[in-house]
């Protein structure tokens, strides 16, 4: 599972937008953190699409090994 939907972190209740945004750049740091520390040597990039406006399905955090 590499792209989690924010919203299905929250059961049975509907988010609103700025949950969210908000839920989703705090796992977006978390990710990078704990990414950057367990695997020192490895470059990772960490997307959260952090737009106003989008289905609340949308909200989503993804990660890939970066390219050298």
């Amino acid at each position: 599972m590499n792209h989690p939907h924010i919203a299905d972190i929250h059961c049975d209740v509907e988010p609103s937008e700025g949950q969210l945004r908000y839920l989703g750049r705090m796992l977006k740091e978390i990710h990078e953190v704990k990414l950057s520390r367990d695997f020192p040597h490895v470059r990772f990039a960490v997307s959260f699409n952090d737009e106003p406006g989008l289905n609340s399905i949308d909200y989503e955090l993804t990660f890939w090994q970066a390219a050298d």
